[in-house]
């Protein structure tokens, strides 16, 4: 009898010792968890001068909704700090700060040259009328060799001058 009387006091303790640590880890994980906030990031839009025209705060790897200043009349668009045409469904990894570009009259002439990859939009320069443009960087196609920018079936000279707009396609074997 003593035995089984030892033997339940046992159990007892080790039931009691087992639950304590089910709360305790219950508990932490819970409050962990409860207190994750989601990852955010900033887009900054900036005006003439630098001036912040609007933030916005959105969850990492979202896209941000495209936003017309205060005065569209003349507005281009919207460009990174690369002088690149922002593509407003880009996924965004990280705090971003957009630039408001206008035309005017004193302004010098530019031309749009747009590269897409698989009829996707991969990068824009804005190029200054017979300057040339930089080739960009060579995507990637698992699979493929990338042969070269073609415009129309045209494998494009990055040493002519720009003297109107391109779309430049991105050509795989």
């Amino acid at each position: 009898m003593k035995e089984n009387k030892g033997l339940k006091i046992a159990l007892i303790i080790i039931g009691v010792i087992f639950l304590a640590v089910l709360i305790v880890a219950g508990y932490v994980f819970f409050t962990n968890r409860s207190s994750e906030q989601p990852s955010m990031v900033t887009v900054t839009f900036l005006g003439e001068n630098d001036e912040v025209l609007k933030t916005e705060e959105i969850l990492k790897g979202t896209t941000v909704e495209q936003w017309d200043p205060y005065s569209t009349e003349g507005f281009i668009g919207w460009f990174t700090d690369n002088n690149e045409v922002f593509d407003f469904n880009t996924e965004i990894q990280n705090d971003l700060t957009l630039r408001a570009k206008w035309s005017t009259v004193e302004d010098i002439t530019t031309h749009l040259v747009t590269f897409l990859v698989d009829d996707e939009f991969y990068q824009s320069l804005l190029v200054p009328e017979n300057e040339t443009a930089p080739e960009p960087e060579a995507p990637l196609k698992e699979g493929y060799t990338f042969v070269g920018w073609y415009e129309n079936d045209t494998l494009f000279d990055f040493n002519t001058p720009i003297t109107s707009s391109h779309t430049l396609v991105a050509r795989f074997q």
